[in-house]
């Protein structure tokens, strides 16, 4: 199992890099964060998860072990293949995905792409007794995520509901926008919006 990679860092665009370590070079999905911290042309390191399906292996990377935990803890549950669980890592941190889950907060966790009520509503009942080590030292607050959390979700919110209005589909905007969101936690919704246009073409 490949559980890290170390080397530079040769290609990066919005969803991957290709790293080459010893004369190989590998093809990396991470999140906008992981992928903002690798310089092209310099060294990277990441750890990393390789999922094997009938159809490839896919190798996903990250800047922290807390955040390979979660991804593989998400996994866990049915319809939470590795890219919903690569999404809501692009979202939130693994202490609000944990805090989201242990108030039982369906409705943050319905921000990730791809996610609905019914998964939102499993994450919530499995996973309520088996995320309580990713928020160990961090408070758990009074039923919600964090306030910096639950604002950046409002403005997402009604990012994706300008796209629709403007005839966008849900399925062509989500992930636009949850990458431009994690790349830019502190956007306004305006800010926002204007970004996801010009990524979007418009």
């Amino acid at each position: 199992m490949i559980a890290s990679l170390r080397g530079q860092v040769l290609q990066k665009t919005q969803d991957k890099v290709i790293l080459e370590c010893g004369g190989v070079g590998y093809q990396v999905f991470a999140t906008p964060a992981t992928l903002a911290g690798l310089q092209l042309g310099q060294e990277g390191f990441v750890y990393t998860s390789l999922v094997v399906r009938e159809d490839g292996w896919t190798l996903y990377g990250f800047s922290e072990p807390a955040e390979i935990e979660m991804f593989l803890t998400l996994q866990s549950v049915k319809g939470m293949g590795a890219k919903y669980s690569l999404a809501a890592l692009s979202v939130y941190t693994p202490e609000a995905i944990a805090q989201a889950i242990m108030r039982n907060e369906p409705k943050a966790l319905k921000k990730i792409p791809g996610v609905g009520e019914r998964i939102a509503q499993r994450l919530c009942l499995e996973l309520a007794d088996k995320v309580d080590s990713f928020t160990f030292g961090v408070p758990v607050n009074d039923g919600t995520v964090d306030a910096a959390t639950q604002v950046q979700s409002d403005v997402v919110d009604e990012v994706l509901t300008a796209l629709h209005s403007l005839g966008f589909q849900p399925a062509q905007v989500e992930g636009v926008v949850a990458d431009l969101a994690a790349a830019q936690p502190d956007a306004t919704t305006p800010v926002l919006l204007k970004a996801a246009l010009k990524s979007l073409g418009k």
